[in-house]
């Protein structure tokens, strides 16, 4: 679920918002990303699509935002901290105080100050909260960096701890620098799909528990359950082998959970790997 504000340039000689000034005009205090396919955020931006916009203080979900001309597209989801809410309206308030523009919402609604926003603000975090409080289920929350699977029965019954909760869980697994494994699919000779995950040495890197899809793609599903691994050495800089990723999984048992479908690995050594590869090949 998610609600859209639609920001409009007001005047018939108003020209399209330019992204990268809105962007100069935002940062340092909102920061700006893109995702690739498997909804991990990327070093590269691209204005062409729907952007994540989203505060460094508190990590949670953030916002969309999309330009199309003399309009800017506001996605505010639910199920999300408190802080995404607040924020999603500080930026929409950013863009009144320097640009002339008519705010509106999906069901056609004006707000035309800033004292109808901030009751809007309100109403949205009642909801939201809501929602929050009555979420009792595992659910995958596509967060800022990556996705975050998670069990909303693990928190508080109280609406505003379990609030105060969830905000904390989502900044932590999100406040610091790792890798997100993601598979890559590719056909051999004979167009049969194949699933391969990569791991680098040295690097901090988030793993599945076992390997999955985010999204259901009925040609991905039978490839993901026989995926591999392939190791990466990141001082010679080659590939030195690869495995079954059920055989890898089995050496992972001492490893810290991430969340309910992850685990975080330190960094693999090339001795490790080594080790692995004679095993299985015994």
């Amino acid at each position: 679920m998610a609600h859209t504000y639609t920001l409009k340039r007001k005047g018939l000689f108003a020209t399209p918002f330019s992204p990268q000034d809105i962007q100069k005009i935002a940062q340092p205090e909102f920061q700006f990303s893109s995702f690739d396919g498997s909804y991990r955020i990327t070093e590269t931006l691209d204005f062409q699509h729907e952007v994540a916009v989203w505060t460094p203080e508190t990590i949670g979900r953030g916002f969309g935002v999309q330009f199309k001309g003399k309009e800017i597209l506001v996605r505010m989801n639910y199920l999300v901290t408190e802080n995404d809410i607040n924020d999603t309206f500080r930026f929409i308030n950013l863009i009144m105080d320097n640009f002339k523009v008519n705010v509106t919402g999906e069901d056609g609604q004006s707000f035309p100050t800033k004292q109808t926003l901030e009751k809007e603000n309100q109403r949205q975090n009642d909801f939201n909260l809501r929602y929050v409080a009555g979420e009792d289920k595992v659910f995958t929350i596509f967060a800022v960096k990556n996705p975050i699977t998670l069990n909303f029965s693990d928190f508080s019954n109280d609406p505003k701890q379990r609030m105060k909760e969830y905000t904390e869980y989502l900044d932590a697994k999100q406040n610091f620098d790792y890798y997100t494994m993601a598979p890559r699919f590719y056909e051999d000779k004979d167009q049969n799909l194949h699933a391969v995950y990569v791991m680098t040495t040295g690097v901090l890197s988030i793993i599945p528990i076992e390997p999955y899809i985010m999204m259901a793609r009925p040609e991905f599903e039978e490839a993901i359950k026989d995926a591999s691994i392939g190791f990466f050495d990141y001082d010679t800089e080659e590939r030195v082998g690869q495995l079954p990723y059920s055989e890898f999984a089995k050496s992972l048992s001492s490893l810290e959970k991430y969340d309910e479908y992850n685990l975080i690995h330190p960094g693999i050594t090339r001795a490790e790997i080594d080790i692995l590869l004679d095993a299985y090949s015994e």
